[in-house]
């Protein structure tokens, strides 16, 4: 065997470069990580495990106002290596929607949260396919309501509709015709945050979005990263062959 072909397997073996679907939220997302709730960004690392590597930049406690000016550094971090953003997911708008009254550290007049989510969404397009979540309903009374949740709601579809990007209506997905608001509260641990059944919930309702709007991104048409064992025990014979005694 060449030096050239022993270079070659060693960096088909070693190769770290992978490919992410970027995550920004406020702390739905953050705690879209906790396994011991069956977090659905968990869930979707597990989904898409030797695939896409999933980047969780959830920042509990954060509004969009916060969050425009960390774009760049999140979107440069994930292209680190040759490695491209295949999908950024953005759901953020349920601490901007607190009433100003109750918290005006956190609260986000609903234009000038269509602005910084018209920016964010933007640097996200710079570099890959969008898709941008509403925020869910709400009811923390009195610092969060449903009537004011729903606003941010609106202004997230609108700022979609205006970019010409994929939107998932959390509010669509878990009321339907909404006429029943009683039956979601079962999915929330506190009115804000999701327990186990709404993070499986949430999971299922993404992965459909996402497989409906980019058939590509089903996992079965994804290339899995990195050999299968069964060939790296071969390769590894090849590279460093056993020697005689």
């Amino acid at each position: 065997m060449t030096e050239n072909q022993d270079i070659k397997i060693d960096s088909k073996l070693i190769s770290l470069k992978m490919n992410k679907i970027l995550l920004i939220g406020d702390s739905i997302t953050q705690c879209g990580s906790d396994p011991s709730m069956l977090g659905w960004a968990a869930s979707l690392q597990h989904h898409y495990i030797r695939k896409l590597e999933i980047v969780n930049k959830g920042l509990s406690g954060y509004n969009t106002g916060w969050v425009e000016p960390l774009m760049d550094g999140f979107l440069d971090y994930c292209e680190l290596g040759d490695s491209r953003i295949v999908l950024t997911i953005i759901m953020l708008g349920t601490n901007d929607s607190v009433h100003p009254s109750v918290n005006s550290l956190q609260a986000v007049d609903v234009e000038a949260y269509k602005a910084n989510l018209t920016e964010i969404c933007g640097k996200a397009l710079q570099r890959g396919q969008v898709l941008l979540v509403t925020p869910p309903p709400a009811n923390q009374h009195p610092e969060r309501t449903l009537e004011r949740t729903r606003r941010y709601k609106d202004a997230a579809m609108q700022v979609a509709h205006d970019l010409s990007i994929p939107c998932l209506d959390t509010w669509h997905a878990l009321l339907g015709d909404g006429s029943n608001l009683d039956k979601i509260w079962d999915h929330y641990y506190d009115g804000v945050h999701f327990n186990t059944k709404g993070n499986k919930f949430f999971y299922d309702t993404l992965i459909d979005k996402i497989y409906i709007t980019w058939p590509e991104m089903n996992v079965v048409n994804l290339k899995q990263k990195y050999p299968e064992w069964n060939e790296v025990g071969q390769l590894n014979l090849l590279v460093h062959p056993k020697r005689s005694n």
